[in-house]
């Protein structure tokens, strides 16, 4: 049976709790190669956040239904050396007996006696199996998230003792839950493969965690943006995220543990294909307007707040032809942005039915300003940001309250060729970036610094509200990174990084506090 507790460097400790929140680290699950019926396989693991380990799924090569367990056996600090001294190793857990074999390169759930919890610390692994070979693949890989890193790997016919086979990389997936079950939460829509993806923030560090089950369904079709194309937002009570698709407004309800799924009737019909997405709510009132770009209109749905289901309103103002993409919407005006002229169409929006109209002098354009296809409001909502994918640069306007007209405009040069809106913290300070820099702006003229991160394109990111971190995406990676409490400025050398969790370029991100 399982000891009640691993007293080593290492501390891993047994625990009867099972958190709600589940996170999931994933190798893959493609085998090219595999061992004997009841052998070993070897990885070390190093937990960079105390989390607790709730299952596992393996690659196994047993025939579908075929009863199959597991074995989880430790040692201090690392696996080198050590393969074939069973005395050096201690056996922390084992199955519940519950599993049966899924087959080769699908899932199988190995569900624990007892969750594992895990302190900060570096260890090595054996899995030995039971009723089954392990399905794995060959070289060697690291893999690893905010909490956890895995580097595998050897594998052997016989457990500790006998001819090693290596590198080989281990299939399969370590699910775990950290203390925080409610947020915040962060998630990226690859429009491509239609597909939302979910990651818990640890609520000290900021750092990800990939959610199980993620990626999770937006059907629709892809729009292929390209960019930062703000296709995802949410509601203010974090109930529903909204995604645009090729087929119109794609509605999904956040459930327990941040888990999304799909409302019934999703997609719902627009005008045609859509890009940037905003919410807008008052009392009972939810309404997501959508950038229906090849009909050149702005559409709004409204949303039943027990179903999720969308109910497409009439009007649908012009948005200056088929180049808008982009968009910006506050609690009292609204702002498109058409990369094709280069324009920003205006709308004020009425205050208890949603309705819209024209802001005075609207279009708007700022000088300097001629490739802009996102946009972003400042906290106060007084200031207007969009980027410019010519030259690098961002301009600002000043937003009238009375009127919503965009006032007084001003242009910053970044340090990249193509710009990306972050967006400004609650102090004001404004964040964007662009080919492997983060353009750092206090008071919409004073560029602050660019200081540069890992060495990518960056499509996409956000800023937190509270300014103390930015993420970013580049093509199939997410990064962290925290923020110089004094100068405002990301801490490069602190960036955290997830690779390859997107299948492609992500077009919108947004950030959840629950």
């Amino acid at each position: 049976m399982i000891r009640s507790s691993f007293l080593v460097a290492l501390a891993l400790a047994c625990s009867a709790g099972i958190s709600s929140a589940q996170l999931a680290l994933t190798t893959l699950f493609a085998a090219n190669n595999g061992g004997a019926t009841g052998g070993a396989f070897y990885f070390d693991v190093e937990v960079k956040l105390k989390t607790t380990l709730l299952a596992l799924d393996c690659n196994f090569g047993a025939t579908v239904g075929t009863p199959v367990g597991l074995e989880i056996w430790v040692t201090e600090e690392t696996r080198v050396g050590k393969l074939t001294d069973q005395s050096l190793w201690t056996l922390v857990a084992r199955d519940d007996g519950s599993s049966t074999s899924a087959g080769r390169d699908q899932a199988t759930r190995i569900t624990l006696e007892k969750a594992l919890k895990l302190n900060p610390g570096r260890f090595g692994v054996a899995l030995v199996a039971f009723g089954t070979t392990h399905a794995y693949t060959d070289g060697a890989r690291v893999i690893a998230d905010g909490f956890l890193e895995i580097e595998t790997g050897d594998a052997m016919n016989t457990p500790f003792a006998g001819g090693i086979n290596t590198p080989r990389t281990w299939n399969g997936r370590l699910i775990y839950g950290p203390k925080s079950v409610k947020g915040p939460f962060l998630y990226a829509y690859d429009d491509d493969t239609g597909a939302v993806h979910g990651f818990l923030l640890d609520k000290k560090t900021g750092v990800p965690g990939q959610l199980l089950g993620s990626p999770f369904a937006a059907t629709g079709g892809g729009i292929s943006c390209g960019g930062n194309c703000q296709t995802l937002a949410a509601d203010p009570k974090g109930r529903f995220l909204f995604a645009a698709t090729n087929s119109g407004l794609a509605v999904l309800r956040k459930g327990t543990g941040g888990v999304l799924e799909q409302v019934a009737g999703s997609p719902f019909a627009g005008a045609g294909r859509l890009n940037g997405v905003g919410t807008w709510s008052s009392g009972n009132t939810l309404l997501v307007f959508g950038v229906a770009t090849q009909a050149g209109v702005l559409n709004a749905f409204e949303i039943d707040l027990e179903t999720g289901a969308a109910t497409l309103r009439p009007q649908a103002p012009e948005i200056g032809g088929s180049g808008s993409i982009g968009l910006a919407v506050g609690s009292d005006f609204l702002y498109v942005v058409n990369q094709n002229d280069a324009e920003f169409h205006g709308f004020a929006i009425d205050s208890s039915s949603g309705a819209l109209s024209p802001t005075p002098n609207s279009p708007y354009s700022i000088p300097g300003i001629s490739d802009p296809f996102n946009a972003t409001l400042d906290a106060k909502q007084t200031l207007i940001a969009v980027n410019d994918c010519s030259d690098g640069d961002y301009g600002f306007a000043t937003i009238d309250k009375t009127t919503g007209a965009l006032l007084f405009p001003v242009v910053v040069s970044g340090a990249s060729g193509c710009s990306e809106v972050f967006g400004f913290s609650s102090k004001g300070v404004f964040y964007g970036g662009g080919d492997s820099v983060i353009d750092v702006i206090a008071s919409g003229s004073t560029l602050v610094g660019s200081p540069t991160v890992p060495a990518i394109a960056i499509d996409l990111g956000l800023v937190t509200p509270k300014g103390n971190a930015v993420y970013f995406i580049g093509v199939t990676s997410l990064h962290h990174a925290p923020i110089d409490k004094r100068l405002a400025v990301p801490i490069a050398s602190q960036t955290t990084t997830l690779d390859s969790v997107f299948n492609d370029r992500p077009t919108g991100v947004i950030l959840l506090s629950k």
